[in-house]
């Protein structure tokens, strides 16, 4: 388990974790430009999540 301090130490190691986890898992099923795209796809969703996230958060975490 990661020991974040804050609410934005916490984002962070979220979207590094399954950033990491998300393309790890197409590379190695890689066939087509079409994956690239969808990892790419999914890393900006994942990003937005955060960004919304942090942004409508107002209590600590």
């Amino acid at each position: 388990m990661i020991n974040a301090q804050n609410s934005y130490e916490k984002i962070l190691s979220f979207y590094l974790i399954f950033g990491n986890f998300i393309f790890l898992i197409i590379t190695q099923s890689i066939s087509s430009y079409d994956a690239i795209l969808d990892i790419i796809i999914m890393l900006l969703i994942l990003k937005l999540m955060a960004i919304l996230f942090l942004l409508f958060n107002r209590k600590k975490i």
